[in-house]
């Protein structure tokens, strides 16, 4: 069939290469528009996945702050039950003070306006130097 090792090695070499063209021509290069329906189909269904796990992702990451907050309420529901537990305990005297005493002074002789008999009796100190 062939002549010599050096007419059946030109014949593989040039079929190798013929193999490496079509691939070429078959498979686009990366980044270039694709133009089988179905590379394009799939190329969609990849984006779609890659936005599904962009969202997935997010979710985690609310879920994770959700439990925070939660252990937060928590943590604000027991001290508040801490408050009220106190709260509780305390002597009810101690929550309403007690009226001052009456302050009893004497103004005999000094001058004042209105009834010597009245109730409450209101006294004005000043300096008029």
């Amino acid at each position: 069939m062939f002549k010599d090792a050096r007419e059946e090695l030109f014949v593989k070499h040039l079929i190798a290469v013929a193999a490496l063209a079509a691939l070429i021509v078959a498979y686009p290069a990366p980044g270039s528009p694709q133009t089988s329906p179905a590379l394009e189909d799939l190329g969609k269904q990849i984006e779609r996945l890659r936005e599904d796990l962009k969202t997935s992702e997010a979710l985690r990451a609310l879920g994770k702050d959700l439990e925070a907050l939660k252990e937060g309420q928590q943590a604000l529901h027991k001290d508040l039950q801490d408050i009220k537990t106190l709260l509780q305990a305390r002597p009810a005297a101690a929550a309403a003070p007690a009226a001052p005493p009456a302050a009893v002074l004497s103004v005999d002789g000094a001058p004042f306006k209105g009834e010597q008999t009245a109730k409450l009796t209101l006294i004005e100190f000043t300096d008029f130097q």
